[in-house]
């Protein structure tokens, strides 16, 4: 089998069905600092997505280089690593909570307990978020995996943009463990409830409210009390931000102005502007349907 039908054949494998549990690299969505919503991960564990016939090339490659990023970290720590294996183990007191690290990290002092490595193929656009350390996505995701196989340290091992590594050592919080243990357990009765989370600000939020209630079935529904507070709070937000970007025009015809027919103005005491011609291929738009969110002030019968 070459090398390409070999990376075929290990994307065409079908992934696992996560409906049935919370994984470790679910809780960070949950707790509202993930890389998708916590209403996303309600539409998985509910069925409501369609189901993946493989998984993306990058999870692929991710499970590719966890062999090399793992014998680099035992080698600048000078560790023993065992393979986990892809079982999952569930939590003993909340059995819907599954955990599976990459690699256990062998005990070396006497009292010392093993400890959970897990490793992070980082792509160049996102080498960005462990300017200041790991992303909280992912130490959310090692402390949900201590808490699980009940471990009082792990790590991080990460190979950035192909050619930059970084490893780092976490010792478990048993308090962030006890808050993983509450908010998993009152997710998983939405799921069992088929009750969608509470929406947030985030966009990631908006899209996935866009994926449960994709159209509208022409009914009317009684909005409960808080409504008109929400009706009143949106007004003022939208004047508001009307204002802000009549501000924001303002301040940029006058920077234009000052610099003319120039490529760039220098901003004294450091910094410039740049006003430079570019070109945008013309291109058609498809039909599409979306829903639209607006405010009437007349009743619904008017």
């Amino acid at each position: 089998m070459t090398d390409a039908q070999s990376n075929s054949a290990a994307l065409a494998v079908p992934p696992l069905d996560r409906s049935t549990f919370v994984g470790a690299s679910d809780v960070a969505s949950i707790l509202g600092v993930g890389y998708r919503s916590a209403i996303d991960t309600w539409l998985e564990k509910t069925r409501q997505l369609p189901p993946r016939d493989h998984e993306p090339e990058f999870f692929y490659w991710g499970k590719k280089h966890e062999a090399l990023i793992a014998a680099e970290y035992a080698l600048r720590n000078n560790r023993s690593l065992a393979y986990a294996g892809d079982a999952n183990r569930a939590h003993r007191e909340l059995p819907v909570l599954h955990a599976s690290p990459d690699f256990l990290i062998e005990a070396i002092a006497p009292g010392e307990s093993v400890g959970a490595l897990d490793c992070k193929t980082v792509g160049e656009y996102r080498k960005h978020e462990w300017h200041d350390g790991p992303p909280i996505a992912y130490l959310i995701q090692v402390q949900s995996q201590l808490e699980v196989f009940d471990l009082d340290f792990g790590a991080l091992a990460a190979l950035i943009g192909g050619n930059h590594y970084r490893n780092y050592h976490l010792e478990r919080d048993r308090e962030l463990g006890a808050l993983i243990l509450d908010e998993v357990r009152g997710f998983w009765q939405l799921v069992e409830n088929r009750t969608p989370p509470p929406p947030t600000a985030s966009r990631r939020c908006r899209e996935a409210l866009k994926r449960l209630y994709p159209r509208d079935d022409g009914e009317a529904v009684e909005l409960p009390a808080e409504a008109a507070t929400w009706a009143r709070q949106r007004a003022a937000l939208k004047v508001a931000a009307k204002s802000l970007d009549a501000q924001l025009v303002e301040l940029d015809n006058q920077i234009v102005a000052a610099i003319g027919s120039a490529s760039y103005g220098v901003i004294p005491g450091g910094g410039h502007f740049s006003h430079r011609v570019q070109t945008r291929k013309g291109y058609s738009v498809e039909p599409t349907e979306f829903r639209v969110l607006r405010h009437l002030d007349r009743d619904l019968n008017q």
